[in-house]
């Protein structure tokens, strides 16, 4: 739920790899996915957002876009389905 509301309100999310989670982020459009959990390509990451204020503009406005699209139902069901099994 995190990533959700990170992305509709323009964040631009950095995220290592989750596989539930991968169809809402499109890697360097709506966000940045990590492949590897390695803590310097993640500070590279930031620095890249920070520095670079075309790429924080595109991402943010492309996550925004992500989110509108997003269908919160599907969603719902996938956490229905997870608990349900516990």
């Amino acid at each position: 739920m995190t990533l959700i509301n990170a992305i509709s309100e323009c964040s631009a999310v950095i995220s290592f790899i989750v596989k539930d989670k991968i169809d809402l982020i499109e890697n360097n459009s709506s966000g940045i996915i990590i492949n590897e959990l390695n803590p310097s390509i993640f500070i590279n990451k930031i620095n890249d957002l920070i520095y670079s204020n075309n790429l924080y503009r595109k991402i943010s406005k492309n996550a925004i876009e992500c989110a509108q699209n997003f269908n919160m139902n599907f969603y719902i069901d996938d956490l229905i389905t997870l608990y349900g099994k516990y």
